[in-house]
């Protein structure tokens, strides 16, 4: 029978337990930085959000309204075609700066807070980092990431039209396959963008996506403590809102920090 501290990912996972254990102040400036973020983008975005939710209600009004007329819903080149109808056109452009200062304001806030976790991650798994360095690379590849994010929200926006469009004309409920599709490619993408951070590398990242062997277990445990995590503060949910805000911050914070360790080590060995 195999140990199972023998077994790679588990032995990568016990290995990262104990360099968290070790570095309790740079864990504890990574749950701040993670805080920080959190609330940084909210507070930056949600306006934004508010702005971009209005246009976009009277996008789906006026589409609405010509569906119902016409009778028939849209194929996905006849809506982009809709979109930019002269009555329609100003609403359109709004939609598309206002997603564009979002990913801006995203990738700056997500670059200046979650670098500095990544950084604090790498000097925990006893990889000298200096910030400064680490954050010019960190903005480096995370464009590449933050272009792919800017075409899934166009994209995922579309899809949300085509979809909100065809239930109001046939009027019954109807699968949403595109925008979960989008979805689940969006999840994909976000995981191969994680395995480029341990090195500030977008090809060591598709390189280590075909280590199927070594990737996969890493996925599958952290995919196992989220769902853990998660049902655990569902049930709490029952009992206080308060206190599952408190012990979801205690728990999930620090849980963050190790599996950023954790990827670390695992894509280094």
């Amino acid at each position: 029978m195999i140990e199972l501290a023998r077994l790679h990912f588990i032995a990568n996972a016990l290995a990262a337990f104990e360099r968290v254990r070790a570095h309790a102040w740079l864990v504890l400036a990574s749950v701040l930085l993670d805080v920080g973020f959190f609330f940084s983008l909210g507070f930056f975005t949600t306006p934004i959000k508010d702005k971009l939710l209005e246009q976009v209600i009277v996008i789906g009004s006026l589409l609405s309204q010509q569906a119902k007329e016409t009778g028939r819903a849209l194929g996905n080149s006849g809506l982009l075609q809709q979109l930019f109808q002269p009555e329609i056109k100003p609403y359109t452009i709004n939609v598309l700066l206002l997603f564009l200062s979002m990913v801006v304001v995203t990738y700056v806030v997500y670059v200046i807070f979650q670098g500095s976790a990544w950084a604090a991650a790498r000097n925990i798994a006893s990889k000298k980092t200096v910030l400064r360095t680490y954050l010019l690379g960190f903005a480096r590849v995370n464009l590449l990431w933050g272009i792919l994010y800017l075409v899934y929200l166009v994209l995922d926006l579309i899809a949300s039209l085509r979809h909100r469009i065809i239930e109001l004309v046939v009027k019954t409920t109807v699968p949403d396959l595109l925008g979960t599709g989008l979805f689940i490619a969006a999840v994909i993408v976000g995981l191969i963008a994680l395995l480029s951070y341990p090195q500030l590398s977008i090809r060591n990242a598709f390189r280590s996506v075909l280590d199927v062997k070594r990737i996969i277990p890493m996925y599958a445990l952290l995919a196992v403590i989220y769902l853990v995590l998660d049902f655990l503060l569902t049930q709490l949910l029952q009992w206080s809102f308060e206190f599952t805000i408190l012990i979801g911050a205690i728990i999930v914070l620090p849980v963050m920090a190790w599996a950023r360790v954790y990827i670390i080590e695992h894509t280094s060995g």
